[in-house]
């Protein structure tokens, strides 16, 4: 069988507390899990043809695993693309400059956020700071990676923001 793309969780956590996010469910395991990443390269290894990765995290920031850079590192000699979903209140200034050099042009990183003041942002988003999303995403522009996304959530609370 022909995989070019897969999505990969990394972890089980993250530092937002989003009400609607699975991690609330009662259902929902707490056991905090952080794979090796000889286990995720293993794994990637798997799929010879593999031309596209997204770390989102369905449940988790992936921009948390302690290994994250290393990841990048291997995937970008691998020559696979990259498409990361964070919500970018996560780690420093350097290491968002670190991972906007290691990136390059036809990779894509989404910053979520959920309103242009940290009141709105915060209504969903509770556990991160504006400010500091948008210090990131300029330190890892500042470094290289020229082109980032902002993955704006509406609800009733924010609509008006949209305008």
């Amino acid at each position: 069988m022909l995989i070019e793309e897969v999505e990969v969780e990394l972890t089980s956590i993250c530092n937002a507390h989003c009400q609607l996010c699975y991690r609330n469910y009662k259902s929902y395991n707490k056991a905090k899990v952080i794979r090796s990443i000889q286990e995720v390269i293993d794994q990637l290894k798997e799929y010879k043809d593999l031309k596209r990765i997204k770390l989102v995290g369905v449940e988790s920031e992936p921009t948390i695993h302690p290994d994250f850079l290393i990841l990048i590192r291997w995937l970008k000699w691998k020559d696979i693309q990259i498409e990361i979903c964070t919500n970018g209140d996560t780690n420093n200034e350097e290491w968002w400059r670190e991972l906007g050099v290691l990136l390059g042009e036809e990779d894509e990183v989404y910053f979520t956020i959920c309103g242009s003041t940290q009141e709105l942002h915060e209504t969903y988003r509770k556990g991160t700071k504006l400010a500091n999303i948008l210090r990131n995403a300029a330190a890892m522009r500042e470094a290289g990676k020229k082109t980032d996304y902002a993955q704006c959530i509406r609800f009733e609370y924010n609509d008006d923001d949209f305008h």
